[in-house]
């Protein structure tokens, strides 16, 4: 570049030669991007859904049962937690990844609606019972731990029932039948 500045320099050269650097960079900015990134966000979606169904079962934990931190810090964790997988979610479909499982499609979704539940329960509704609460809190878990290690989860021999909150017990029944 400081070549271009005195007299009777070179311009064809320095042009060729920067404009073959930037054909360089590009192609492999391509093939880096086609090979990593892709499987980046694959491995990671896994990761990400438990840590926001971690999040969504404290919020349900701490609205029915009164257990942990403030119900504001678990929301304002649980709504960050929600972005970061709807974000990974999008990038990973756009991906079009062969390798992830065909059921990764759905258990985001599944997630998504439990967290939005948990974020939306209203403080003048009765919450389920304890004995009830606490059955959803460790299928929860259950389901946390099978994303957690990626296996199944624990079979159970009848689906989850939640009096009061419908929309709640057939996600919980759902994402049990989805994790793989």
């Amino acid at each position: 570049v400081y070549d271009l500045a005195a007299s009777g320099a070179g311009i064809g050269a320095a042009v060729g030669a920067r404009l073959l650097d930037t054909l360089i960079g590009a192609a492999l900015a391509i093939v880096l991007r086609l090979v990593l990134w892709p499987r980046a966000n694959a491995i990671r979606m896994p990761y990400l859904q438990a840590r926001t169904l971690r999040a969504a079962t404290d919020a349900f934990r701490s609205r029915w049962l009164g257990d942990g931190p403030g119900l504001g810090e678990i929301q304002r964790r649980l709504q960050a937690e929600l972005l970061s997988l709807r974000a990974v979610h999008r990038d990973t479909l756009a991906d079009r990844v062969p390798t992830a499982p065909a059921s990764a499609d759905h258990v985001t979704p599944v997630i998504d609606e439990l967290a939005v539940l948990a974020l939306g329960i209203t403080f003048g509704r009765a919450g389920p019972g304890r004995p009830n609460a606490e059955a959803l809190l460790q299928r929860l878990d259950q389901l946390t731990g099978a994303l957690q290690a990626r296996t199944p989860p624990p079979d159970t021999d009848e689906p989850m029932v939640l009096p009061g909150y419908p929309r709640t017990e057939a996600a919980v029944n759902l994402l049990g039948s989805v994790i793989e």
